[in-house]
């Protein structure tokens, strides 16, 4: 009996996150035990106020403990208190030689959370795996979907797709949810409304707070509830609103909390705030108050960002002296070692120099930061957040422009914004073929006249150039250049599903009639026909908004068809490949590549094809050809998973494609997987998840 109470425990603090239900149980089995287990129950204890964020509380307690389980509590708030070295020693230590299951993986777990901290994705990735394989092995799957949450946040910091991130996220919070983690589920809400607010879906953001909000009122962690306060903050921000209130409220929650990496990253972007409301002196303050307090912590790799704040602070209050001294220290401490820094912090100088009027020198640096572009190719630093760069160096642009005829190309964005290229088109000379590679589709279109008059070709080679990615699996997407078409932003319903159609049918011509009956039905009429003219020309201006030669929509009085090219690429076709190329290799038992195709194929998969379509007769079959080949390449892995002898992984996989792609078969294979390893417990849940959740509805 007492040992089931503490198996209890343990999942309640480990799996559920839940230290206040724990604190309550803890009485029950220390009134139980007596002092036969006192250490124990102390490290219970200890953990239970840990995830409280009652940081003194647990050291006190943990300093009682001569188990080796106390020293990852210290090393969790060694961490906390920007000590990183000693917590990952601790970490690392326990993870090698450790014995309790649930402490290990709550260290690999927050080991991983260092290492993205850290930015070394490598470590972190490796350490991913670990848990991953740990968590299958030990049959822990809270940790297993704790683990995803941390995927989530390594795919956003190298790649930066939110589509896959969020994918993730979804699948995570679906098993979270199962395992009851408060916490854990909570995070997951947090990031989801990040990358929607990412994505701008403003509302479905606020939607994911307002229910991470419920849930922190449950968790007993202020942590956490001032995560949920500092992320509505953010979404806020991306969208041009400010309420201070919350953001101030997410700062006195996380200062309750005594996370000093938290507190130490919403100061951060506090300063930030300062700065562009122009309350400098507050700005300061705070800028210099974060510079005293990391300078001896293993946080104060953030130093260089912060003297970077400071220069720009005292440059805003006018003090040009101060900010060129600044500069000059971070040079003599720093030098290059973030080129895209150390070219920021010299651009304050320039624009330093340039207002005392020491135009020589200040020319001069600009060229130095034209040698730092090319020496460390950050070409494309000069097409971001062109209005604060056209702030600082609008002056020596002047002067620059008057002494060079031949202008690097990657300046052409700055120098369009700028105003520089209207009057003075003739006297500047620059590579053409070159500068497209530093114009986005929104620039050109706002300035192709004097683009046209640098290059009377300028239209048809920039066209040939753009790019489209076409989103068919889960919701439709067209992303040309860096412009989005959507179904709401094409104007009308009718012009997004004839697109539809025709990029279903593609490369081949289709009878208009039959796209008509297709799509109208018993609706047409004898207009019908002048519609669909119109919508083919309305769809020719959203794909080619250059006004270019269309080469896509082609079409006669009988037929109409949509073209691909090299410039093409489409979700669908490449799910498709990794597939059909990940079969063969497992037919030819080259299972390595196999894996890795097939993986990568069932990561695309993030939905069916176009779902709000549902119940259009022209894609049915398209479709559900689709769905059982996503569902083919899952049981080829599955397959390839036990004949490596990893049982554990393969239900995994077929269990996060479930909570993903409710689907019968796929539920089925995940039964006979179940029944193979006789883990009744899971059979019994998917049972009732399955049948009374998802089933019977449909």
């Amino acid at each position: 009996m007492v040992d089931e109470l503490y198996k209890k425990l343990y999942e309640i603090l480990f799996f559920e996150n839940n230290p206040k239900e724990a604190l309550e149980k803890l009485k029950i089995l220390g009134e139980k035990t007596g002092d036969r287990d006192y250490e124990t129950l102390n490290l219970l204890r200890a953990f239970a106020l840990l995830f409280m964020d009652d940081l003194k509380g647990a050291e006190l307690i943990a300093s009682n403990v001569n188990l080796p389980e106390a020293q990852v509590l210290k090393a969790i708030t060694d961490i906390k208190k920007l000590r990183f070295r000693e917590g990952r020693e601790i970490l690392m230590n326990y993870i090698y030689d450790g014995e309790n299951k649930y402490v290990k993986a709550e260290a690999l777990y927050r080991l991983i959370q260092l290492y993205i901290l850290l930015n070394d994705m490598e470590s972190a990735r490796k350490t991913y795996d670990e848990l991953l394989q740990f968590a299958i092995v030990m049959d822990m799957l809270p940790f297993r979907w704790m683990n995803e949450i941390n995927k989530a946040r390594m795919i956003l910091a190298t790649t930066g797709n939110v589509d896959l991130a969020i994918n993730i996220l979804e699948v995570a919070e679906k098993g979270l949810m199962e395992s009851r983690n408060i916490n854990r589920r909570i995070v997951s809400q947090i990031l989801l409304a990040y990358n929607e607010g990412l994505r701008g879906n403003r509302q479905k953001s606020l939607n994911y707070l307002k229910n991470a909000r419920s849930l922190s009122l449950l968790s007993g962690s202020s942590l956490v509830q001032g995560l949920v306060y500092y992320y509505e903050c953010i979404v806020n921000k991306m969208f041009g609103l400010m309420d201070s209130e919350v953001c101030n409220r997410a700062m006195n929650l996380i200062e309750l909390s005594g996370d000093e990496i938290m507190k130490t990253e919403i100061k951060m972007d506090r300063a930030k705030h300062l700065i562009k409301e122009n309350r400098l002196e507050e700005a300061e303050i705070s800028i210099v108050d974060l510079i005293n307090r990391l300078g001896d912590t293993e946080y104060k790799f953030k130093l260089p960002f912060l003297m970077y704040y400071l220069a720009e602070t005292k440059l805003l209050m006018g003090d040009l002296e101060k900010t060129i001294e600044l500069v000059d220290r971070y040079e003599s401490e720093y030098g290059s070692l973030n080129p895209f820094l150390y070219i920021t912090m010299l651009h304050l100088k320039i624009s330093a120099l340039s207002r005392k009027g020491n135009m020589e020198e200040a020319l001069k640096l600009f060229y130095k930061t034209l040698d730092l572009t090319q020496e460390y190719e950050l070409q494309n630093y000069w097409t971001r957040d062109v209005d604060d760069l056209l702030d600082k160096l609008r002056t020596v642009l002047k002067e620059y422009l008057k002494k060079e005829d031949l202008v690097p190309p990657y300046l052409i964005k700055l120098l369009l914004e700028g105003g520089f290229l209207n009057d003075s088109v003739e006297t500047i000379s620059m590579n053409m073929e070159r500068a497209m590679d530093y114009l986005d589709l929104g620039t050109v279109e706002k300035f192709l006249p004097i683009l046209e008059k640098m290059d009377p070709l300028f239209r048809e080679k920039y066209s040939r150039r753009i790019r489209y990615r076409i989103n068919l699996l889960g919701n439709f997407r067209i992303i040309i250049g860096n412009k989005i078409l959507t179904e709401d932003n094409l104007e009308r319903p009718i012009n997004a599903k004839v697109l539809k159609y025709l990029i279903i049918h593609r490369n081949n011509f289709i009878e208009r009639e039959k796209l008509i009956e297709d799509i109208w039905g018993d609706k047409r009429s004898d207009k019908t026909g002048r519609t669909l003219n119109t919508i083919l020309s309305n769809i020719r201006k959203f794909l080619h908004p250059l006004g270019e030669k269309n080469t896509t929509i082609k079409s006669s009085k009988k037929n109409v068809g949509f073209f691909t090219d090299e410039r093409f690429s489409i979700d669908v076709d490449e799910f498709e490949e990794r597939v059909r190329k990940g079969k063969l290799s497992y037919f030819s038992r080259q299972l390595s590549e196999a894996k890795a195709l097939l993986q990568e194929a069932i990561e695309m998969y993030i939905g069916d094809l176009l779902p709000s379509d549902l119940y259009e007769e022209w894609i049915e079959n398209e479709r559900e050809r689709l769905k059982n080949l996503y569902i083919s390449a899952l049981t080829t892995l599955t397959e390839i998973m036990k004949k490596e002898g990893f049982m554990g992984l393969a239900i995994s996989i077929l269990e996060e494609a479930l909570y993903r792609y409710p689907d019968r078969q796929i539920y089925e294979n995940l039964l006979h997987l179940l029944k193979e390893n006789g883990q009744d417990d899971r059979i019994k849940y998917w049972e009732n998840y399955i049948e009374n959740v998802l089933f019977s509805k449909s």
